[in-house]
């Protein structure tokens, strides 16, 4: 889409699997107590559900190009849901009605150059 002389992207992707909690449950054990806990220990790019440990960084790394141009990330899983546009300016949502799995939804944007 191109808009006020910008190009937009906009993407969206879930599943219906264990969620964000089960994934790093999974691999620690229990590391908190709220689903959006989970959600803030996922961004933080310091835990991963990888069995080789290697990884996340993915989320931030999206966060943080889609935050540079006025862009956003939105990550939900359960009952939670975190929205950005940079790490500096998140802001987290409880008591969603429960979805199972995760959902993730990114929008950049760019300036359009001719």
């Amino acid at each position: 889409m191109i808009q006020q002389n910008r190009v937009i992207v906009c993407l969206a992707t879930g599943d219906l699997g264990c969620g964000i909690r089960g994934s790093l449950t999974a691999r620690y054990g229990s590391i908190a107590q709220e689903p959006l806990d989970y959600l803030h220990e996922a961004m933080s790019g310091q835990r991963t559900a990888r069995s080789t440990g290697r990884g996340g960084l993915g989320l931030r790394t999206v966060e943080q190009l889609a935050g540079s141009e006025g862009g956003y990330l939105w990550l939900r899983s359960e009952t939670a849901a975190i929205f950005s546009k940079g790490s500096d300016r998140r802001r987290g949502h409880s008591g969603l009605a429960n979805i199972r799995g995760a959902q993730i939804a990114v929008e950049f944007h760019a300036p359009l150059q001719v």
